[in-house]
């Protein structure tokens, strides 16, 4: 994969969650093209947007709603956390799952992922 597919691959996956720009700005792609160059697995930067999502979504405070997400830079904490520590076979499968079908007795509504 070159640099140039990676990096689009990430910024569609990054532009497809909710909460996100509609287009990627000049410095996420800069950061994409940075995760290409520290070798971070594709599969790895799309966990943890899938992880960090799931943890915004279902997060269990009360409080005022969240703001929009203006920067790719949001998720590097997540992307950081992969890189240093494997999750157990199949747990992004089940948050995917878990934001697909949502929580309707909480009234948390079904979040699909975009990939």
């Amino acid at each position: 994969m070159t640099a140039q597919e990676y990096v689009a691959a990430v910024l569609a996956c990054y532009v497809a969650l909710p909460d996100t720009p509609d287009r990627p700005r000049k410095p996420d792609r800069a950061l994409a093209y940075t995760f290409f160059a520290d070798h971070i697995d594709l599969a790895t930067v799309k966990d943890a947007l899938v992880l960090a999502t799931a943890r915004r979504y279902f997060r269990t405070t009360k409080g005022p709603p969240l703001e929009l997400i203006h920067s790719l830079a949001y998720f590097v904490p997540a992307i950081r956390e992969l890189t240093r520590t494997a999750l157990p076979p199949g747990y992004i499968d089940h948050v995917k799952s878990r934001l697909a079908s949502g929580f309707p007795k909480l009234g948390v509504p079904p979040l699909p992922m975009p990939w």
